[in-house]
Protein backbone atom coordinates (compact mmCIF):
# COMPACT_ATOMS: atom_id res chain seq x y z
CA UNK A 1 0.00 0.00 0.00
CA UNK A 2 2.60 2.08 0.90
CA UNK A 3 4.39 1.52 -2.40
CA UNK A 4 1.28 2.54 -3.97
CA UNK A 5 0.82 5.69 -2.25
CA UNK A 6 3.90 6.61 -2.95
CA UNK A 7 3.61 5.86 -7.31
CA UNK A 8 0.48 7.78 -6.49
CA UNK A 9 1.91 10.98 -4.85
CA UNK A 10 4.51 10.35 -7.97
CA UNK A 11 1.98 10.51 -10.51
CA UNK A 12 0.03 13.09 -9.16
CA UNK A 13 2.93 15.14 -9.06
CA UNK A 14 4.07 14.73 -12.77
CA UNK A 15 0.65 15.52 -13.63
CA UNK A 16 0.86 18.81 -11.99
CA UNK A 17 3.86 19.30 -13.61
CA UNK A 18 2.55 18.54 -17.08
CA UNK A 19 -0.70 21.21 -16.50
CA UNK A 20 1.43 23.44 -15.45
CA UNK A 21 3.15 23.25 -18.76
CA UNK A 22 0.53 22.51 -20.85
CA UNK A 23 -1.17 25.89 -18.86
CA UNK A 24 2.36 28.00 -19.90
CA UNK A 25 2.23 26.69 -23.58
CA UNK A 26 -1.60 27.88 -23.94
CA UNK A 27 -0.39 31.13 -22.60
CA UNK A 28 2.27 31.43 -24.87
CA UNK A 29 0.51 30.48 -28.18
CA UNK A 30 -2.50 32.91 -26.90
CA UNK A 31 0.28 35.77 -26.37
CA UNK A 32 1.26 35.50 -30.08
CA UNK A 33 -1.76 34.69 -31.42
CA UNK A 34 -3.17 38.36 -29.93
CA UNK A 35 0.28 39.74 -30.64
CA UNK A 36 -0.23 38.54 -34.83
CA UNK A 37 -3.76 39.82 -34.66
CA UNK A 38 -2.53 42.90 -32.74
CA UNK A 39 0.05 43.52 -35.81
CA UNK A 40 -2.95 42.67 -38.34
CA UNK A 41 -5.74 45.18 -36.80
CA UNK A 42 -2.59 48.26 -37.02
CA UNK A 43 -2.03 47.35 -40.16
CA UNK A 44 -5.96 47.02 -41.67
CA UNK A 45 -6.52 50.30 -39.73
CA UNK A 46 -3.63 52.04 -41.51
CA UNK A 47 -4.59 50.90 -45.03
CA UNK A 48 -7.85 52.50 -44.17
CA UNK A 49 -6.50 55.75 -42.83
CA UNK A 50 -4.22 55.89 -46.41
CA UNK A 51 -7.33 54.98 -48.70
CA UNK A 52 -9.48 57.88 -46.99
CA UNK A 53 -6.42 60.61 -47.17
CA UNK A 54 -6.15 59.47 -50.77
CA UNK A 55 -9.53 59.98 -51.46
CA UNK A 56 -9.96 62.83 -49.70
CA UNK A 57 -6.67 64.46 -51.71
CA UNK A 58 -8.01 63.13 -54.66
CA UNK A 59 -11.37 64.43 -54.19
CA UNK A 60 -9.57 68.58 -53.08
CA UNK A 61 -6.36 68.24 -55.53
CA UNK A 62 -7.36 67.95 -59.08
CA UNK A 63 -3.49 66.91 -59.84
CA UNK A 64 -3.39 64.15 -57.25
CA UNK A 65 -6.53 62.74 -59.01
CA UNK A 66 -4.87 62.70 -62.18
CA UNK A 67 -1.88 60.87 -60.67
CA UNK A 68 -4.75 58.19 -58.79
CA UNK A 69 -7.48 57.71 -61.35
CA UNK A 70 -5.09 58.29 -64.83
CA UNK A 71 -1.70 57.83 -64.17
CA UNK A 72 -1.33 54.97 -61.63
CA UNK A 73 -4.39 52.81 -63.54
CA UNK A 74 -2.56 53.27 -66.28
CA UNK A 75 0.77 51.45 -64.92
CA UNK A 76 -0.96 48.42 -63.75
CA UNK A 77 -3.17 48.28 -66.67
CA UNK A 78 0.37 47.94 -69.06
CA UNK A 79 2.19 46.02 -65.95
CA UNK A 80 -0.74 43.74 -66.35
CA UNK A 81 -0.92 43.59 -70.16
CA UNK A 82 3.34 42.67 -70.34
CA UNK A 83 2.95 39.95 -67.77
CA UNK A 84 6.44 38.56 -69.03
CA UNK A 85 8.38 41.59 -70.27
CA UNK A 86 11.39 43.05 -68.14
CA UNK A 87 11.25 46.37 -65.71
CA UNK A 88 13.38 48.04 -68.84
CA UNK A 89 11.00 46.89 -71.14
CA UNK A 90 8.12 48.24 -69.48
CA UNK A 91 9.65 51.41 -68.76
CA UNK A 92 10.49 51.86 -72.08
CA UNK A 93 6.94 51.45 -73.37
CA UNK A 94 5.97 53.70 -70.62
CA UNK A 95 8.14 56.67 -70.92
CA UNK A 96 9.36 55.90 -74.39
CA UNK A 97 12.96 57.37 -75.80
CA UNK A 98 13.88 58.96 -72.43
CA UNK A 99 14.19 56.21 -70.70
CA UNK A 100 15.92 54.14 -73.33
CA UNK A 101 18.51 56.78 -73.70
CA UNK A 102 18.88 56.14 -69.95
CA UNK A 103 19.57 52.52 -70.17
CA UNK A 104 21.51 53.17 -73.32
CA UNK A 105 24.02 55.63 -70.77
CA UNK A 106 24.05 53.00 -68.39
CA UNK A 107 24.95 50.18 -70.31
CA UNK A 108 27.48 52.68 -71.92
CA UNK A 109 29.48 53.65 -68.69
CA UNK A 110 31.20 51.81 -65.77
CA UNK A 111 29.82 52.23 -62.79
CA UNK A 112 32.29 54.47 -61.60
CA UNK A 113 31.61 56.82 -64.05
CA UNK A 114 31.04 60.61 -63.32
CA UNK A 115 28.58 61.80 -65.79
CA UNK A 116 27.65 65.62 -67.07
CA UNK A 117 23.82 65.06 -67.53
CA UNK A 118 21.82 66.99 -70.05
CA UNK A 119 19.40 69.50 -69.46
CA UNK A 120 15.71 69.83 -70.22
CA UNK A 121 16.78 72.72 -73.10
CA UNK A 122 18.99 69.86 -74.25
CA UNK A 123 16.60 67.26 -74.72
CA UNK A 124 14.31 69.79 -75.94
CA UNK A 125 16.25 71.19 -78.51
CA UNK A 126 15.23 70.79 -82.19
CA UNK A 127 17.92 69.62 -84.48
CA UNK A 128 17.01 71.90 -88.12
CA UNK A 129 15.52 69.70 -90.74
CA UNK A 130 13.47 67.86 -88.09
CA UNK A 131 9.78 68.83 -86.39
CA UNK A 132 10.28 67.99 -82.95
CA UNK A 133 13.27 66.44 -80.59
CA UNK A 134 13.07 62.51 -80.09
CA UNK A 135 12.64 63.24 -76.39
CA UNK A 136 9.69 64.38 -74.41
CA UNK A 137 11.70 65.90 -71.30
CA UNK A 138 10.26 63.86 -68.67
CA UNK A 139 13.34 62.43 -67.21
CA UNK A 140 15.71 65.68 -67.65
CA UNK A 141 15.87 66.11 -63.32
CA UNK A 142 18.38 64.65 -61.61
CA UNK A 143 16.43 62.46 -59.35
CA UNK A 144 15.56 60.35 -62.34
CA UNK A 145 18.54 60.10 -64.05
CA UNK A 146 20.23 58.75 -60.61
CA UNK A 147 17.63 56.12 -59.88
CA UNK A 148 18.23 54.68 -63.13
CA UNK A 149 22.34 55.18 -63.61
CA UNK A 150 23.41 54.72 -59.90
CA UNK A 151 26.29 54.25 -58.86
CA UNK A 152 27.36 56.32 -61.12
CA UNK A 153 27.40 60.24 -60.24
CA UNK A 154 25.16 62.60 -62.25
CA UNK A 155 26.37 66.23 -62.63
CA UNK A 156 24.29 68.77 -63.83
CA UNK A 157 24.57 72.17 -65.74
CA UNK A 158 24.26 74.31 -62.29
CA UNK A 159 27.08 72.18 -60.47
CA UNK A 160 29.66 73.30 -62.83
CA UNK A 161 32.68 74.61 -60.79
CA UNK A 162 30.80 74.24 -57.77
CA UNK A 163 30.98 70.86 -56.46
CA UNK A 164 33.77 68.32 -55.84
CA UNK A 165 32.57 65.98 -58.56
CA UNK A 166 31.95 68.61 -61.47
CA UNK A 167 35.75 68.66 -61.45
CA UNK A 168 36.01 64.84 -61.94
CA UNK A 169 33.41 64.20 -64.41
CA UNK A 170 34.46 61.42 -66.78
CA UNK A 171 31.77 60.62 -69.68
CA UNK A 172 29.70 63.64 -70.96
CA UNK A 173 25.67 62.93 -71.88
CA UNK A 174 25.18 64.49 -75.57
CA UNK A 175 21.39 65.46 -76.78
CA UNK A 176 20.46 66.61 -79.99
CA UNK A 177 24.41 67.70 -80.49
CA UNK A 178 24.30 69.88 -77.18
CA UNK A 179 27.01 69.57 -74.65
CA UNK A 180 29.75 68.40 -76.79
CA UNK A 181 31.67 71.62 -76.39
CA UNK A 182 32.15 69.60 -72.76
CA UNK A 183 34.66 67.35 -74.33
CA UNK A 184 38.52 68.46 -74.91
CA UNK A 185 38.34 67.01 -78.12
CA UNK A 186 36.49 67.00 -81.56
CA UNK A 187 33.50 65.33 -82.21
CA UNK A 188 32.24 64.15 -85.67
CA UNK A 189 28.84 66.19 -87.41
CA UNK A 190 26.83 63.15 -87.76
CA UNK A 191 27.33 62.07 -83.95
CA UNK A 192 24.05 63.56 -82.04
CA UNK A 193 22.81 61.45 -79.48
CA UNK A 194 25.28 59.27 -76.91
CA UNK A 195 27.78 59.32 -74.16
CA UNK A 196 31.12 59.90 -74.98
CA UNK A 197 34.07 59.69 -72.26
CA UNK A 198 36.78 62.78 -71.36
CA UNK A 199 39.56 60.64 -72.15
CA UNK A 200 39.80 60.78 -76.31
CA UNK A 201 41.58 57.38 -76.29
CA UNK A 202 38.64 55.42 -75.16
CA UNK A 203 36.46 56.74 -77.54
CA UNK A 204 34.38 54.48 -79.67
CA UNK A 205 31.88 55.58 -82.68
Amino acid sequence: MKVASHHSTIFLLLLRGFKKKTMSIKNTIKQAYHGKLLILVRNLCAAIITLLVLDAVCHFNVAYGWVWNVYIQANLRDVSSLPHASLDERLTIKLGEDYQYLIFVRDATPTNAVIFYPSLADFTTVLPGNDKSPFSGKLTDKLSAIRILYPRRIVMEDEMGRTPWSFKITNVAIVNRRNIDKLPYQVPSHYYIGVLPMDSTMVKY
